[in-house]
């Protein structure tokens, strides 16, 4: 699936060149720039890449995971050039020292949608009330474990909690899955 283009999408390419071509950052290694991106943010940067590498001739390297394991790594010393983490995170590293806290902007807003399985009726969701209510009725419903630190399933984590239906309050039954992997049912 590629990446609708966007003046933000725009935005972000020309700040890569510039960090690459600009010499505004020291690159990871001299003839590759590094590239830590967390969850959904992924494709954007991948479809950039050609472009990047044939106006600055260096080979960009991708690595994508979940915020916390992003934010994990940068305290552990992994090396890197270009850092793309959800605002919580990156202000975490800035308040450390780890990032650049003034070179924090925003690039992208990231939504969760929700869906029922093909031929399942449809449930109202207008309100707050429906949302909890469809939840409550679903057999299951699927979400990254907050554990793994994936940003939706922290964000989801907290709003299944403020409901009063996280998995804790509804007599035991639990299960996020983990990223990349089909998640086990959640009721």
């Amino acid at each position: 699936m590629n990446a609708p283009i966007t003046l933000r999408t725009r935005v972000f390419h020309w700040a890569l060149i510039a960090l690459a071509g600009l010499g505004i950052a020291a690159p990871a290694s001299a003839q590759t720039l590094k590239v830590l991106t967390a969850g959904a943010f992924k494709q954007v940067v991948v479809a950039l890449v050609p472009a990047l590498e044939a106006k600055t001739g260096m080979k960009v390297e991708v690595d994508n995971d979940t915020a916390g394991a992003l934010v994990r790594k940068v305290q552990a010393g992994e090396p890197f050039d270009v850092l793309v983490l959800p605002p919580n995170g990156l202000a975490s590293l800035g308040k450390e020292g780890l990032v650049d806290a003034g070179s924090i902007k925003p690039v992208a807003r990231v939504g969760i949608g929700v869906a029922v399985k093909a031929g399942s009726p449809r449930p109202a969701l207008e309100t707050v009330e429906q949302f909890k209510e469809a939840v409550l009725r679903a057999r299951k419903v699927a979400y990254i474990d907050p554990a793994s630190g994936g940003s939706s399933g922290i964000y989801l984590s907290g709003l299944f909690e403020r409901l009063g239906i996280a998995a804790g309050s509804r007599q035991g039954r639990s299960g996020a899955g983990r990223p990349g992997r089909r998640a086990p049912g959640v009721r």
